[in-house]
């Protein structure tokens, strides 16, 4: 059960960091197509170079550190490097 738990929870971190440059690319993809209609290819372009940049960093974050800890990296407070000394 708790397998099963950790594996769903890597899935959507791993999804989320798919997510980032996807996104990215459809915006821009969204933003040439609407400039230029009759040219669809180029959009279509953008979006695969997205998707496969999405796929890509998703696993190489996913082998070099692990998605929850690679989130949980990025979502951490900066309470340690508080200045502590008093005056």
């Amino acid at each position: 059960m708790i397998k099963l738990f950790e594996a769903i929870v890597e899935a959507v971190y791993w999804f989320l960091i798919f997510l980032s440059p996807t996104l990215v690319a459809v915006v821009i993809a969204a933003v040439v197509y609407f400039n230029n209609e009759e040219q669809a290819t180029i959009p279509l372009v953008i979006l695969g170079v997205g998707f496969l940049t999405g796929v890509l960093l998703a696993e190489r974050i996913r082998r070099k550190y692990g998605c929850s800890t690679f989130y949980a990296r990025l979502m951490r407070t900066g309470g340690d490097n508080e200045n502590t000394s008093s005056k």
